[in-house]
């Protein structure tokens, strides 16, 4: 039962319970989904985000290293080897750990079965970075979490982010991917977490039109957190007419 707590919602969550499926064995489960979170500090101060306790609250910080060394994290993969699945993130920036694409190319040499997913603002990226995971498919999926096409309603909750900077790297990983043959390996989103201030019809339409012209989808996120959207929620009529869902 302790597994199901969730610390971003303070409670017990039936979603982070998985029930016993036809590879598990009586003596141990099959592991074939692995979440890492390679380092717990991120250079963004999003207001629901638990990273931003991590410091004033010391139970975040009892089982978690600021940064998990490259070898542990090797380590971990090289245990299960019926492993299908890494996601590369949890709390955190994934790509401001200094070693990300040591890892990902490690386990694309050693485990090529493997599945490797990436959640990011999009801000950490370098253009060896971009080149390193165009050039050799390094991810599976990568996620821009950008929630907003204005500067001032992105920053309202990607605090201390720069809009311009994510979506220009969502366009220079797009852009090298088709140049080095390798866009339809690497499934680019840009996702868009719908608040109360970034939700208007002109809005959404001006996010759209950048996806289109970079050349990725955009896929639009309902919350719970505060200042969720009250005008386009689940079951409202107008949801299907403005997400275009």
């Amino acid at each position: 039962a302790a597994t199901s707590w969730c610390p971003v919602i303070r409670q017990r969550c039936g979603g982070r319970i998985s029930s016993p499926e036809a590879g598990d064995r009586p003596d141990g489960r099959s592991v074939r989904m692995l979440q890492l979170e390679p380092i717990s500090h991120c250079n963004l101060a999003c207001p629901a985000c638990p990273v931003t306790q991590f410091d004033a609250d010391p139970s975040y910080c009892d089982d978690r290293a600021a940064i998990l060394p490259l070898s542990t994290m090797l380590e971990v993969v090289d245990q299960l080897p019926a492993l299908e699945k890494i996601l590369f993130y949890n709390f955190g920036e994934p790509l401001l750990h200094p070693q990300a694409i040591d890892f990902l190319r490690a386990v694309r040499a050693r485990r090529p079965e493997i599945t490797l997913h990436t959640s990011t603002n999009g801000l950490a990226f370098t253009p060896a970075k971009i080149e390193a995971i165009a050039a050799e498919a390094l991810l599976d999926r990568v996620v821009f979490s950008i929630d907003g096409a204005t500067e001032k309603s992105y920053r309202r909750y990607r605090v201390g982010g720069e809009l311009s900077r994510a979506l220009a790297n969502l366009e220079l990983l797009a852009d090298a991917a088709r140049r080095h043959g390798t866009r339809d390996r690497i499934d680019i989103v840009w996702q868009y977490i719908l608040f109360e201030w970034n939700d208007s019809p002109d809005e959404l339409a001006a996010a759209r039109a950048r996806a289109e012209e970079i050349g990725v989808p955009l896929r639009f996120i309902l919350t719970h957190t505060t200042g969720a959207s009250r005008r386009l929620v689940a079951g409202a009529p107008e949801l299907r007419e403005q997400l275009g869902v």
